[in-house]
């Protein structure tokens, strides 16, 4: 299901999510996305200038709440800023985005920004990333709601754990670094057995 980013669902779904996590004004929003809608170039172009004003602040946000996307976002910046590129183009230019990339990116029930680990490969795939099963030393880890390695206690309010592959032993083992696991803000090694790292729980974001 999709929605269509008429001027007052865009600005009540869309800018007020944006102006929550980086600050821009709700004038701005309103003009950049429920005006007419960009060309492709003019567009690739807005999204690049709102990143270089507020991306930097938003990352930096993240990067110091000691939660494991931290770490994350620290070894791959790239990620993040290109999956927040890729939705605001979308936007820009009049299209849509998937109803639940966008409930994944904004939240439906965190504060705008506070993309769940678990929701980040499908994000990351919208955004045009490989994501597979198979562990790469530099890819990013994700372990969704039911795996041993993100607390499965927590049931259906489980954000899931992400963690960053340092290398993949010829055992099929993968040594990771990773962030609160279990400790907010402190960053620790590890290495996930082969009979976790290879389940169905687990994805890689390359």
């Amino acid at each position: 299901m999709t929605y269509t980013h008429s001027a007052s669902r865009l600005f009540t779904r869309t800018a007020i999510s944006v102006v929550a996590a980086l600050g821009i004004s709700t004038s701005t929003a309103a003009v950049a996305n429920a005006a007419t809608p960009l060309s492709v170039p003019q567009a690739k172009a807005q999204a690049q200038q709102t990143w270089a004003e507020k991306g930097p602040a938003y990352q930096n946000t993240i990067n110091h709440d000691g939660q494991c996307g931290a770490l994350a976002d620290v070894k791959r910046p790239d990620v993040l800023r290109n999956l927040t590129l890729k939705i605001w183009t979308t936007q820009f230019e009049g299209g849509t985005v998937p109803q639940n990339i966008s409930d994944e990116y904004y939240g439906t029930n965190e504060p705008a920004g506070g993309l769940a680990a678990k929701f980040w490969p499908s994000v990351a795939k919208y955004a045009g990333y490989k994501v597979d099963k198979h562990a790469t030393a530099g890819s990013l880890m994700v372990f969704q709601p039911g795996s041993k390695w993100a607390d499965p206690e927590k049931g259906p309010k489980n954000p899931g754990h992400i963690a960053w592959v340092k290398r993949v032993n010829k055992n099929g083992s993968v040594v990771v670094e990773e962030e609160h696991a279990p400790v907010l803000g402190k960053v620790a090694t590890h290495t996930v057995p082969a009979s976790i790292a290879h389940t169905r729980f687990i994805s890689y974001i390359h």
